[in-house]
C-alpha cells in the first residue's frame, strides 16, 4: 500500500513530458551563424502542420523543429542524421515533446531522432 501510496504522489507532483513520434521527410537542414540553434524542416501534412497538436511552441505552426547546440551532448550527431536524411530522401522518426517548457526560440525542439530503414 505505501508504495502504491508513493508512486500516485511522485505522479502528481513531477512534471511529466510527454512526446508525440511523428515519420516525416526533412526538407531543410541548417544552422545560424550568430547562435547556437540550428533547424530542419518538414513538410505540412494535409495543408495543416505535421507537429503534433499537443505541443504548445508558439511557432509550432511553422514546421520547424529547433534545437540548441550548447544544450544537447549529441547535437552534431543528431545534424548528421537529419542531414542524411535529407540527402537521402529517407524517412526519420523523431520525438517531440508535448510542453512548452521544451520550446527553443518558440519553436518545438526534439527529444530523439533516427532514420527509418
Amino acid at each position: 500500500m505505501f508504495r502504491v501510496s508513493l508512486f500516485i504522489l511522485i505522479a502528481l507532483f513531477s512534471k511529466i513530458t510527454f512526446a508525440k513520434q511523428i515519420d516525416t521527410q526533412v526538407t531543410h537542414v541548417g544552422c545560424h551563424v550568430n547562435n547556437n540553434i540550428c533547424y530542419i524542416y518538414i513538410p505540412k501534412v494535409n495543408n495543416g502542420s505535421a507537429i503534433p497538436s499537443s505541443n504548445n511552441c508558439p511557432n509550432r505552426h511553422l514546421d520547424s523543429i529547433r534545437w540548441d547546440t550548447s544544450k544537447i551532448k549529441n547535437a552534431d550527431a543528431i545534424l548528421a542524421i537529419l542531414l542524411s536524411a535529407q540527402t537521402t530522401q529517407k524517412k526519420v522518426s523523431i520525438w517531440i515533446p508535448d510542453d512548452s517548457s521544451s520550446c527553443v526560440s518558440g519553436f518545438p525542439t526534439l527529444s530523439f531522432a533516427h532514420i527509418r530503414g
